[in-house]
């Protein structure tokens, strides 16, 4: 019993003392309990950090027939605008092919803007607007990820303005007529180019939104510049010539690709160069990291000598029978073997 009356003394001593601590020993005396209560003496790691994924700022403009400059006038606020990054060549005008980087809508002034990551605008970029139940408007971009790299590859870039009218839909729908996969990023952009310059007198006043783009394509489709730039600056195959005798017909080996190596991603090397970002030689970017490979050289044929005819031995009538002249018979005869069982002979009598 003697215990309680002690065991409450030494409560209230500790108490005391407790209370004469100062604020910062009582802080730090509170967190070594609770590291010391833990049950785990394992320590714990801090979360890893989430890499920053570079973006590239992409706007632009979404115009339709109306009362303003050249008969046209900004989309109406809300007009869906989608960007797809082209993944299949021939089919990416036709529907297929695309992949969805990112939506928004048109403001209350005709623009709008979006961002994308930095690694998915190193291909063509298809910008669509969605004009009415049936009518689409679309734009192209070419070489974000390259313009980007010229820069440093800031944390976020952004991409030259991208206006969607009816003469951009009238320019792709050219490109699609003569095969969008015919012609490179640097010729396609050639060509809209050209139409945007044989269709900048016109007005669209009073057209329909479909209207306007059979306009704008008749337009395009009948001036020499444009003609001449969908035949000039498509891609010509090599032409291949066959080596006779040979089993293999050698084609083109490709030249070498080049990637650039940025850290939290990678952009294919399109001529322009690598800005601050590390060059690969012969590699390419694959999920977002640089794939080296071993160039493949081309088949060589091999020439294969034609036979070349040797005129038959005379032949002696005799008249029972015939033989083969003995002194050309030896020069003429095959030197293969003869078959098993039968005897060599310098000539084969035939009678008659």
């Amino acid at each position: 019993m003697q215990l309680i009356p002690m065991a409450q003394r030494l409560i209230t001593l500790v108490s005391v003392r407790i209370a004469a601590m100062p604020r910062a020993a009582l802080t730090l005396l509170a967190a070594l309990c609770i590291a010391g209560c833990s049950e785990s003496t394992t320590p714990v790691a801090a979360p890893p950090a989430t890499p920053t994924t570079p973006l590239v700022t992409l706007m632009g403009s979404c115009a339709v027939p109306g009362a303003g400059s050249h008969g046209l006038t900004g989309c109406a606020a809300g007009t869906p605008i989608t960007v797809f990054r082209c993944d299949d060549r021939p089919q990416c005008l036709h529907g297929q092919g695309l992949s969805v980087l990112a939506a928004t809508t048109v403001t209350g002034a005709g623009t709008w803007s979006l961002q994308v990551p930095l690694a998915d605008a190193s291909a063509a970029l298809v910008f669509q607007a969605g004009i009415a139940e049936a009518v689409v408007y679309r734009a192209l971009g070419f070489g974000a990820a390259t313009a980007a790299l010229r820069f440093g590859v800031p944390r976020a870039f952004t991409f030259p303005a991208t206006d969607i009218t009816p003469v951009s839909e009238a320019a792709v729908e050219l490109l699609d007529s003569h095969g969008f996969e015919n012609y490179p990023d640097g010729g396609a952009q050639q060509v809209l180019d050209a139409v945007e310059q044989a269709t900048a007198d016109l007005s669209f006043a009073g057209t329909t939104p479909a209207g306007a783009v059979d306009l704008a394509t008749q337009t395009a489709s009948t001036d020499a510049n444009v003609t001449l730039m969908l035949q000039t600056v498509m891609n010509t195959p090599t032409p291949t010539s066959p080596i006779i005798g040979g089993d293999e017909t050698p084609t083109p080996t490709p030249a070498a690709a080049g990637c650039c190596n940025c850290g939290a991603f990678c952009a294919d090397d399109t001529g322009a160069g690598c800005g601050d970002c590390t060059a690969v030689p012969d590699a390419a970017c694959v999920d977002n990291g640089c794939a080296t490979f071993t160039p493949t050289p081309s088949p060589t044929g091999t020439v294969t000598p034609t036979n070349t005819a040797t005129a038959v031995p005379p032949c002696c009538n005799c008249g029972s029978f015939c033989a083969q002249s003995m002194a050309a018979a030896t020069a003429w005869r095959s030197p293969m073997p003869p078959a098993s069982g039968s005897a060599a002979s310098p000539s084969r009598r035939h009678r008659r």
